[in-house]
């Protein structure tokens, strides 16, 4: 109970405090509305004649409308130059088509913001001193005219009263010209509705290499505050830009450009291959490996694509064009079931790669990219996708009558078991673990992917890895141990994944000294299969191996002791039994040896002196000789092929 009263209490004060808050903030409202009510006064007061004389001339405007209409007065289009007097001057003329329409209408149809010309007719002409970096001229405007920029109301409101000038002086920006100003004054005097989406159609006089008027006219609109002109004038400026010439002619003319046009010069500055989509550089990559008269001439739009900034472009570029392998050629000459890649035009695509893909990643610093970046991130290509369809480029059927037929390399094969290898030199050199193990794993794999079953001919298809480790691989896996620090653990793992036969075979001499340590818990896997074991063991391998891992390796192998090679079976037996042992056993074996040999003198000395018992030996072994022959051979003297 005394919980609730508190609470009621809190929001009690809660809700007087917000009602004091609601009236502070009422009454600085209050008061804010009447300071400014104030100041309006006061601007009113100061402006008094100023305000009276607008409405007595709004009053003159309105009777001189009436009166213009009353006598059916016509217009007509503007001449902004005259050429005899350098002004800009009014022509009046009169159009039947709008003689019977009355000033209200015409007003409804003219678009938003223009006055109409009624008004714009009999408005005060107003003359303007133009003046620009290296010329002046004087213009006359109507007022009317140039109220309808937010700028000229300001200064037509004031007079400029300061200046003792009978003209009102216009200074234009830097760069700007008086054709600028009058381009900007003859949009004001046009009936179009100034719109920044679409081009006036007074505006089609410009044409290309005029880039610099429109550049002018939009710099002059932008300080007159017509943004809208503005923007349409820049967009016109971007359209008729014709050489990185002009571009850099502007630059130097104008203190600053307007910013979309900033962008478009920038663009006409770049090379016009950095325009190029990733897919248009990879269909052109495509269609050049098999011309060789092209090379030169895709590398050259390539590198200018890169050099103006696209380097992540020109990357998946290639990377698209290399796995869509065009240099696969489909030879009607060569045997069927034959796989030949030409030589010249991958090495072409592969000078490609190193120079786009693999050196601007190798300088790329740690964690960043040239867009793309030393590792691959999610959804960045990698070669590791041109790899594996690689790998899995061979099929082997298993049934012999099954139609199709067997697809295999030849020794063209030995380039892209090169460009595997530097590959993994290079992803070891950068560090990038992740496709350091993934593509290790991929050279350790015998097959590029899981069998597929030839459902219409009780078939199995074998995807035989062209780039499985083996010779050609020999020095690269030692080299790469040797190198790689931090990724070493990932590549260890991905050897013990792999079955023992397979380990067997990329375990060579070379590749277990740089195992060192881990030599140990890698060959432990030989221990489930000591078949595999007994066939890979040899005396330098086992005495490679550290104390401990000798000792387990030839305790697998001692069931198999007989079969064993003999050096071997020395290794074998001096780590199980020592090497005192083995001494007692080779003393045993030749003393037996020997008193074998004292007793073959014993029968032998006898016979070989007395010619009777020589005689008689001679007749006992010609006799013996059947039976021996049954004995050993299972034959009869009749059944043996002399």
């Amino acid at each position: 109970m005394p919980i609730q009263t508190s609470s009621a209490i809190s929001m009690t004060e809660m809700e007087v405090l917000m009602a004091e808050v609601q009236a502070q903030v009422e009454m600085q409202q209050r008061q804010a509305e009447q300071k400014q009510r104030t100041a309006w006064k006061q601007v009113l007061e100061v402006h008094k004649d100023v305000v009276a004389k607008l409405e007595a001339k709004n009053a003159e405007l309105r009777t001189a409308l009436d009166a213009a209409w009353a006598a059916r007065r016509t217009t007509d289009a503007i001449d902004l130059q005259d050429p005899a007097e350098g002004l800009v001057a009014l022509r009046v003329s009169r159009s039947s088509s709008v003689s019977s329409v009355s000033g209200e209408a015409l007003a409804r149809r003219t678009p938003e913001g223009f006055p109409g010309w009624a008004s714009v007719l009999t408005s005060q002409a107003l003359e303007l001193h133009v003046i620009a970096d290296d010329d002046s001229e004087r213009m006359v405007i109507h007022t009317a005219v140039l109220e309808r920029s937010p700028y000229f109301q300001v200064r037509l409101a004031r007079r400029w009263r300061d200046t003792q000038s009978d003209a009102m002086p216009l200074r234009l920006p830097p760069g700007c010209s008086c054709t600028a100003a009058k381009l900007v004054f003859q949009q004001l005097y046009s009936e179009e509705q100034i719109d920044s989406s679409s081009f006036s159609a007074s505006l089609a006089f410009i044409r290309r290499g005029d880039a610099a008027l429109a550049i002018g006219a939009s710099l002059i609109a932008e300080m007159l505050l017509l943004d809208e002109l503005a923007a349409q004038l820049t967009r016109v400026a971007q359209a008729v830009l014709i050489s990185p010439e002009e571009v850099a002619e502007l630059k130097a003319r104008f203190v600053a450009l307007p910013g979309m046009l900033t962008t478009a010069c920038q663009a006409v500055q770049k090379a016009p291959a950095a325009q190029l989509r990733a897919g248009d550089l990879a269909k052109m990559l495509e269609s050049s490996a098999s011309c060789k008269h092209a090379w030169p001439k895709a590398a050259a739009v390539l590198s200018a694509a890169a050099d103006a900034g696209c380097a992540e472009t020109c990357m998946e570029a290639v990377i698209t064009a290399l796995e869509a392998l065009p240099f696969i050629e489909q030879d009607p000459n060569r045997l069927t079931g034959c796989i030949h890649a030409s030589k010249g035009a991958f090495a072409w695509l592969w000078n490609l790669v190193e120079e786009h893909v693999l050196v601007p990643r190798a300088f790329a610093p740690a964690g960043t990219s040239p867009r793309c970046g030393g590792s691959s991130e999610e959804g960045e290509k990698s070669l590791i996708v041109f790899f594996t369809s690689i790998a899995k480029a061979q099929e082997m059927h298993t049934n012999r009558r099954c139609p199709s037929e067997n697809q295999t390399f030849d020794n063209s094969a030995e380039l892209l078991q090169e460009a595997f290898g530097a590959y993994l030199e290079h992803l070891a050199a950068g560090r990038t673990c992740r496709d350091l193990q993934r593509a290790f794993q991929l050279g350790a794999s015998k097959f590029g992917c899981s069998a597929a079953s030839h459902r219409s001919h009780s078939c199995t298809i074998a995807y035989p890895n062209i780039l499985y480790f083996g010779s050609w691989s020999a020095k690269l896996l030692p080299r790469l141990l040797r190198t790689i620090t931090d990724c070493r653990p990932m590549l260890i793992s991905t050897l013990l994944e792999l079955p023992p036969e397979d380990l067997a075979e990329l375990m060579d001499d070379d590749l277990l000294e740089a195992l060192g340590p881990d030599a140990a818990e890698v060959c432990n896997l030989f221990v489930r299969q000591p078949n595999v074991l007994a066939k890979w063991a040899s005396a330098s391998r086992l005495l490679t191996l550290p104390l401990l891992a000798q000792r387990r390796l030839c305790s697998c192998l001692a069931p198999s002791l007989g079969s064993l090679a003999p050096e071997v079976a020395e290794v074998v037996t001096q780590v199980l039994a020592g090497r005192s042992h083995q001494k007692e056993c080779e003393t045993s074996s030749s003393n037996l040896h020997l008193k074998q040999m004292r007793a073959w003198r014993v029968v032998a000395i006898p016979i070989g002196k007395s010619p009777v018992l020589l005689i008689v030996f001679a007749m006992f072994c010609i006799l013996a000789l059947p039976t021996l022959l049954r004995i050993v051979l299972g034959k009869s003297l009749d059944d043996v092929d002399w």
